[in-house]
């Protein structure tokens, strides 16, 4: 079993991993799928290492599809690493992504380090979803769902195609590098551009 993707989901405290195969010794779930706590003794073998992780709270499990949940005092970058180690490692194709191991600090998926903010918009079917920002002074990526407005757009979405429009059309876009940063000058007055 590898972890093939790594998504992020509106829960800036949880993360979404799809696998190439659901779980040895998961028991069939069906579309409810179960949550499983640090010390379950009902936990699959295969999904019990990454529940051991530190940071880890909990892991939801459905099929092929875990989302794992961190204490909040967590950090991603140290955290997602060391799961999809103890799940068995990444797929060529997630190694190729850039996944950084946890001992070089550096955030999940990469991000910005020169100076400005990386963003990266979700969108599922052509609908944005949310908006996340990486690389502010070495800060985690901090994710925002949009307005109500695209909330609406994705309700009216699900009700006429169903859930699983929603989840199989899901997929980050990557829109560049942001406000790179700029020396003020303290003795020059703002000038804003009119």
């Amino acid at each position: 079993m590898v972890v093939d993707s790594v998504e992020s989901t509106p829960n800036p405290s949880s993360f979404m991993l799809r696998l190439d195969a659901a779980p040895e010794g998961l028991a069939a779930t069906g579309l409810r799928g179960q949550t499983f706590y640090g010390g379950d003794l009902l936990c699959p073998p295969a999904m019990a290492a990454a529940l051991a992780t530190e940071g880890v709270e909990s892991i939801f499990a459905c099929g092929n599809m875990l989302t794992v949940n961190k204490v909040a005092a967590a950090q991603w970058e140290a955290v997602l690493p060391s799961v999809v180690e103890a799940l068995g490692g990444a797929s060529e194709a997630l190694a190729a992504s850039g996944l950084q191991p946890a001992t070089d600090g550096g955030a999940a998926g990469g991000g910005a380090s020169s100076g400005g903010v990386s963003i990266r918009l979700q969108v599922s079917q052509k609908l944005p979803i949310q908006v996340e920002a990486s690389g502010w002074l070495g800060s985690s990526p901090v994710r925002a769902k949009l307005s109500t407005r695209f909330a609406g757009a994705m309700g009216l979405l699900v009700e006429r195609s169903g859930d699983s429009a929603f989840f199989e059309g899901r997929r980050w876009i990557e829109r560049g590098l942001r406000y790179p940063e700029v020396e003020l000058d303290p003795e020059q007055p703002f000038e804003s551009e009119a």
